[in-house]
């Protein structure tokens, strides 16, 4: 086909072969990479591998190689040499990088040479920036700033190792393994600057932590090795592992060791210092704190409260379920705010005794509203202790 006589001279000449767009091959190679070597066009290798899982592609392609590759299959499938309608499965669509607020270009004069961040912060900082600042599917704004922020917890990272090495406990277990579970989930859904959140807020835990296992550094090691496989690696090896980590399984997480409980309990001090926060912000001054916990009766009324209102949103058939003849002043005006709210509940209800541990163990001080004659300790109610500033 190729050696032929000129048709003009007659003397032995060459056929032109590369007669079409680059995108006529583009757009159905992707069925002979199934087994190039194979003497059919189309063989059983393909039907065994397509169609295509993931299909992973820019935005610009929406209106060029994204209809050709599928005319394509459906014309294949027309002649009975492929047995399905879709080339992929499912589509991802990657964001731009932009710069200045435009997307990069070299005719635009704003393109980051990679390789120069690289010699100044290492490949795994330019890796963690760019899948940490937004979401892949939409486009990021380049900030010389932003690399230096993911440079400084690399560093915090490789610094594990020199923690105090100890026993487990039941708040590590469960950081180990919701991190797992969550970061895990949030890969499998190309969720990945969230699961890089996850990622730094474990590892800040671990620094925090007085003391650590071997174990929970490890899979700090495992997890963050997709985004930054040299720097794992290496912290890997510091541990005193021969073998590769890239070649280590994937972590797998125990449900019996997550225990909501424990997250809460952080939020709930998080939260407490948020609203010590804002009462500072309405009076203009800092000053002395003094935390009031609810009366205990509020506890197990909330709890009721939280199950009751599931069945029923009748103000007066919840009442009747929850009355405490004692307390129906406040049990109706707390009625009829969750109503209208839900969030004001608790996501989960401690007990009085664990709620004022935990404010006591923060280094708040703290009043059981039973033992104070402060009016404000009245107000006090589960998960939302009262506020006094001096």
């Amino acid at each position: 086909f190729v050696n032929v006589k000129c048709y003009k001279c007659g003397k032995n000449a060459k056929r032109e072969t590369d007669t079409m767009d680059t995108f006529v091959d583009s757009s159905w190679y992707f069925i002979r990479y199934c087994n190039p070597k194979s003497k059919k066009i189309i063989d059983k290798e393909a039907h065994f591998w397509l169609p295509i899982d993931q299909y992973y592609s820019g935005r610009e392609h929406a209106t060029g190689h994204l209809i050709y590759f599928r005319f394509f299959t459906k014309v294949l499938r027309d002649m009975k040499l492929l047995n399905f309608n879709e080339p992929a499965l499912k589509l991802f669509q990657q964001g731009d990088v932009n710069k200045n607020n435009l997307r990069m270009s070299k005719s635009r004069g704003n393109v980051v040479d990679p390789i120069d961040v690289i010699n100044k912060n290492g490949t795994d900082a330019l890796r963690f920036y760019l899948m940490f600042v937004s979401s892949p599917d939409k486009a990021l704004e380049w900030s010389d700033e932003g690399i230096e922020v993911a440079n400084k917890f690399l560093k915090r990272f490789l610094n594990l190792y020199k923690k105090k090495i100890g026993e487990k406990n039941e708040k590590l277990l469960h950081k180990v393994h919701k991190t797992i579970r969550d970061i895990s989930d949030d890969i499998e859904n190309f969720r990945y600057n969230l699961a890089l959140i996850k990622i730094i807020s474990y590892i800040d835990f671990l620094n925090k932590s007085e003391t650590i296992t071997k174990e929970s550094i490890e899979i700090s090691c495992k997890l963050l090795s997709p985004f930054c496989p040299h720097i794992s690696e290496e912290l890997w090896h510091k541990l005193k592992h021969e073998n590769f980590l890239s070649l280590e399984k994937w972590p797998k997480f125990n449900t019996k060791y997550i225990n909501d409980a424990i997250e809460y309990e952080e939020e709930f001090i998080e939260n407490v210092k948020k609203d010590i926060q804002n009462v500072y912000n309405i009076i203009k001054k800092e000053g002395q704190v003094t935390l009031f916990v609810a009366h205990k009766w509020k506890y197990d009324f909330i709890k009721k409260l939280k199950e009751t209102i599931k069945k029923t949103r009748n103000m007066n058939e919840i009442i009747s379920k929850v009355k405490i003849p004692e307390h129906m002043k406040e049990i109706s005006s707390i009625v009829a705010v969750v109503l209208k709210d839900e969030s004001k509940m608790p996501k989960i209800i401690l007990s009085q005794e664990k709620e004022f541990n935990i404010l006591k163990e923060a280094g708040f001080n703290v009043i059981k509203a039973e033992n104070s004659k402060e009016e404000k300790a009245l107000k006090s109610l589960p998960g939302k202790p009262a506020i006094i500033v001096k």
